[in-house]
C-alpha cells in the first residue's frame, strides 16, 4: 500500500510526504502560484514517465547490448477544460543508435503496460472521506 501525506504550505503550495521523500507542489505564477514546485498535473505525468522508465530498466537489466541510458522517455499531456482534466497523454521513446532494432517493439509494449498506465486504463475506485 502507498501512503501519501499532503499538507498546506502557503498560497497554492502543498507539501507532499511520500515515505522519506518530500516534494513541494505549486501553481505557476501566471496561475496565481509562486512556481516553487511542479504543478500537480506535471507530477501526474512525471509518474507515468517514471513508471515507463522503471519498465525500461527491468526489461534491460540483463541485456548485454544496451542499457537504460540508451533510452530517453518524453511524456506529453493535453489539458482539457470542461471537465478539467488531462485529455490526451503521449509517451514517446527515443532510442540511441546502440539500441538493437529487434528489441524496440517489445520494449515499447513493456513501456505501454507499466503500472501507472494500466491504472489509467482500468480506473481505480477513488473515495473521498472525512477523517474523524
Amino acid at each position: 500500500m502507498y501512503n501519501i501525506e499532503v499538507t498546506f504550505n502557503n498560497n497554492f503550495q502543498w507539501d507532499i510526504l511520500s515515505g522519506n521523500h518530500f516534494i513541494v507542489t505549486d501553481l505557476p505564477q501566471e496561475e496565481g502560484g509562486e512556481g516553487e514546485g511542479p504543478h500537480p498535473a506535471e507530477l501526474f505525468l512525471s509518474s507515468i514517465g517514471a513508471a515507463a522508465g522503471i519498465s525500461v530498466s527491468e526489461f534491460l537489466k540483463d541485456n548485454e547490448f544496451c542499457t537504460p541510458e540508451d533510452v530517453k522517455i518524453y511524456v506529453y499531456g493535453l489539458k482539457k477544460e470542461l471537465p478539467i482534466r488531462i485529455e490526451d497523454i503521449s509517451i514517446r521513446v527515443e532510442f540511441s543508435d546502440k539500441f538493437p532494432p529487434n528489441l524496440k517493439k517489445t520494449l515499447l509494449e513493456e513501456v505501454e503496460n507499466n503500472m501507472i498506465s494500466n491504472t489509467l486504463l482500468i480506473a481505480p475506485l477513488i473515495t473521498v472521506e472525512e477523517v474523524l
